[in-house]
């Protein structure tokens, strides 16, 4: 017996859950519905601390770095992530390499739809209705969204004359001074050579800022280390929301994706989390198609830990209610906490007690001052 799967947007969620659905789900037919063109990815970087999860994944990955480097006006550390090595997937790699398998499996696509709407067990567009023995949600409207706070980014891939860049070291954050719209400003560095690299201005604000504002920063920390022989070879620019609360599930719809909790409040992470809960998603659909009966609206892919989700809210409020004390608060963490723990924190793998010891090394008096403030 054929299974039919009706998946709603065909970004990373939705090519996700199809991977893991028609690799581990004998027999089913899976149908993607989106309204964009063929190829719907965007000119960016799928960015995250890898280790196990890049054989497990067969992810492209374009580049590791052993070591990364937080610095700030009175700091400056490089710490070892050999063990969960910051890695770059570009998004076309990901994107076409995964459509190419899709297709190959017999997956369908309905690209530019203009209206695609769901329900339990079906998919409205335009033109029809598609009934399926499971729906699955993956859409997310960036213009409904309410957040905490944005993470807005924009920042240009050059090339340079000269050695410029030191290959074996990500710079995650170069934090610059708070103001009273943007809580936390940083220069982010991807270093893929000596002459090449994605450089890159990072806010997170209450409203985002606009790409050009981004990328007039990112020339000019360029201008102020004296590189001068550079060239773009392209640039992007995102928007993650931080902070988001998940939204009503639809009854009877399997929810994975930006509006269903996937995203790390704290550092806009995302990525690793979306392809584990499409193997769970399979794993579900797997077990259950050969059990007593299918009841996908049921099945809530699982989210980060209760205790991760407070600290990370606690965290982005007194960001929120002051954004000036940004700089300080998040400069201090960095420079204080543990390497392990800050690792495995940044990685989303850290435990309590560990997670604990990192969230300790922010400034008591900020914090409780951002807290305070109503």
């Amino acid at each position: 017996m054929t299974l039919s799967i009706g998946i709603r947007g065909g970004g990373l969620a939705g090519m996700a859950v199809a991977d893991a659905l028609t690799q581990r789900v004998p027999n089913c037919s899976v149908h993607i519905f989106d309204k964009r063109e063929r190829l719907p990815h965007p000119e960016r970087t799928f960015c995250f601390f890898g280790g196990s999860a890049i054989k497990e994944f067969n992810l492209p990955i374009a580049k590791e770095w052993p070591k990364v480097l937080f610095a700030g006006a009175n700091f400056k550390r490089i710490c070892d992530s050999s063990q969960r090595p910051y890695s770059i997937v570009h998004g076309e790699e990901y994107f076409s390499k995964t459509l190419s398998v899709l297709e190959a499996r017999g997956v369908k696509f309905s690209w530019q739809e203009l209206k695609v709407e769901i329900s339990s067990n079906t998919i409205t567009t335009n033109n029809s209705n598609y009934r399926f023995d499971i729906v699955i949600d993956t859409a997310f409207d960036v213009s409904e969204a309410k957040p905490l706070l944005w993470q807005s980014f924009a920042g240009h891939w050059i090339t340079t004359a000269s050695d410029r860049f030191e290959p074996g070291v990500a710079t995650l954050m170069e934090v610059k001074p708070s103001s009273h719209r943007q809580s936390i400003n940083f220069i982010y560095i991807l270093p893929m050579s000596a002459r090449a690299a994605l450089v890159e201005h990072t806010s997170f604000c209450a409203e985002p800022m606009a790409p050009k504002w981004h990328l007039d920063l990112s020339e000019r920390w360029l201008e102020e280390k004296g590189i001068a022989d550079w060239q773009i070879s392209r640039t992007e620019n995102g928007l993650i929301p931080m902070g988001l609360a998940v939204s009503n599930r639809i009854p009877g719809v399997i929810s994975i994706g930006s509006s269903a909790g996937s995203i790390r409040a704290s550092t806009g992470y995302a990525f690793l989390k979306i392809l584990r809960q499409s193997q769970e998603i399979a794993s579900y659909v797997a077990q259950t198609k050969t059990g007593s009966g299918l009841e996908s609206g049921n099945f809530v892919p699982s989210e980060y830990p209760i205790w991760m989700k407070l600290s990370d809210q606690i965290f982005l409020r007194a960001l929120r209610n002051m954004p000036e004390l940004g700089a300080d608060i998040i400069s201090n963490l960095l420079e204080r906490a543990p390497e392990k723990a800050l690792i495995r924190f940044l990685a989303g793998e850290a435990d309590i007690l560990s997670a604990l010891r990192v969230m300790l090394a922010a400034p008591k008096t900020a914090m409780l001052r951002a807290l305070s403030y109503a």
